[in-house]
């Protein structure tokens, strides 16, 4: 069963990923113009009931 690793190394066998290869190219343009970007995970937090 596969889950959420938000510490340490990820491997697709056990967590959940997100494919960016596409995007790679954009990306080292934006790097290569010096331009700033952010790179956004979202938080899971287990809330207490």
């Amino acid at each position: 069963m596969r889950k959420f690793n938000v510490t340490g190394l990820c491997l697709a066998s056990k967590h959940y990923m997100v494919d960016i290869s596409g995007k790679l190219k954009q990306i080292m343009e934006m790097i290569d113009d010096g331009s700033y970007f952010t790179i956004m995970g979202i938080r899971l937090t287990k809330v207490a009931k």
